[in-house]
Order: C-alpha cells, then structure tokens, then sequence
C-alpha cells in the first residue's frame, strides 16, 4: 500500500515537473529563437514504427507534447523507488535522480537514432540538457516532498 500511494505521488509530482521544465523550454524557445524539438514524436514513430510525415503538423504538435509529458510522468516512478527503499536526506535525492534522468538520455537518443553518441555532443548542447534535467529533477523532487507532506498532514486529519 505505501508504495502504490508512493507511485502515485511520483507519477503526480513528474507530471509537474514535466510542466515547470517544459515552461523553462518555451521560455528558453522564445528567448533565443530555437525550433521546437519534436524527439519526443519521433521516438515514439521509431518504436512503433509509423511515418509521422502523414500527421499534419497540429497532430505532430499535439503527440509530441503528449509522449513529452507521459514520459515525464513515467519518471516519477524512479523518484517513488528510492524514496519508498530509504528517505534519505533531499539534497542527496535530488542529486540522484538528477543523475538517473538526464544520464538515462545519453543511451535512450542515440539508441533509437535520434542523437549521435553524448561525446560528439557540442558542449552547449550538454549544459543546455543538463539544465532542462536539473530543472526537471529540482522541481519534481520538490512536488513530491510537498505532496508528501500533505498526504501526511491529510491523513491526520
């Protein structure tokens, strides 16, 4: 039971986190003039092996955005893990999900084609997907202590 109540607060505080790092990126988006990423839509095509040259661009848009955020929310599930295995102190759950996320994504993108190997990566390019991960790991820690507490707080009431 407490690991399923720890699941749902991580899928709940990764949907959040999705928001507040994808927020960041629009924001990053509008500021420097960079294209909308579509490596979401395209991963998704790849595994399952369908031509998303037939969507229009509103359908490729709109799927991009919702794999972006279902596998935001996925990666709650790590975070409910180390939690529910030991609650160790917040810096040192942030610093290893912070690891477990972004490192994830230098195997997940080359695997499926969608990026050369992390060593041929242009050093921006590291430090601005490190910053996205940060941000998405600080924020999500962060929903899940807070939704933590207040399942504390409700369930004494």
């Amino acid at each position: 039971m407490l690991f399923f109540i720890l699941l749902l607060l991580g899928f709940l505080a990764g949907f959040l986190g999705t928001v507040v790092m994808t927020l960041v990126q629009l924001l990053e988006i509008f500021l420097t003039g960079r294209k909308t990423s579509f490596t979401p839509v395209l991963g998704l095509a790849k595994i399952l092996r369908f031509d998303i040259n037939r969507l229009s661009d509103k359908s490729k848009n709109i799927l991009n955005y919702a794999v972006h955020f279902a596998y935001g929310t996925f990666w709650g599930f790590p975070l409910a893990l180390v939690i529910f295995l030991g609650s160790p102190p917040y810096l040192s759950v942030l610093l290893v999900y912070f690891v477990i996320v972004w490192v994830q994504s230098f195997f997940v993108l080359p695997i499926l084609s969608l990026a050369p190997p992390v060593w041929k990566w242009r050093t921006k390019s590291i430090l601005t997907d490190g910053f996205f991960h940060f941000v998405y790991a600080l924020s999500t820690t962060f929903f899940f202590r807070y939704l933590l507490y207040l399942s504390v707080v409700f369930s004494l009431l």
